[in-house]
C-alpha cells in the first residue's frame, strides 16, 4: 500500500491509500481509500501521480473503489469507464 498526500504550503488537501491489484492477465493500482477538500486544486496533478506510481509498478489500469460521487468526479476523463461498480482507466 501506499499513501499519497496533496499539499498546499502546510496544509493537507487530500490524502490517498492506493495498493498493486494482481489479476490473472494484468496488473492494476487501486485506489482504496481518498478523501480531502478543493479537488479543482489537486485533480489533474493526482491523476498524473497515479499513473506514474502505476507504471513505475507495472500496472496496465488504475481502479477507483468508492462510492458514486466518484463517477461525477470522473465523469470528465473520457478514458475512464464504470465496470462493476469500479472506476477503471487503462493508461
Amino acid at each position: 500500500m501506499q499513501l499519497l498526500v496533496a499539499v498546499e504550503g502546510p496544509t493537507i488537501l487530500a490524502a490517498f491509500v492506493t495498493e498493486v491489484v494482481q489479476y490473472p492477465r494484468k496488473r492494476a493500482l487501486r485506489v482504496v481509500l481518498a478523501g480531502g477538500t478543493g479537488a479543482k486544486k489537486w485533480k489533474g496533478a493526482l491523476r498524473v501521480m497515479l499513473h506514474t506510481g502505476a507504471r513505475a509498478v507495472g500496472a496496465k489500469s488504475l481502479e477507483v473503489l468508492g462510492r458514486p460521487g466518484w463517477v461525477r468526479f470522473l465523469r470528465d476523463l473520457p478514458t475512464v469507464k464504470l465496470k462493476y461498480h469500479v472506476l477503471v482507466e487503462d493508461i
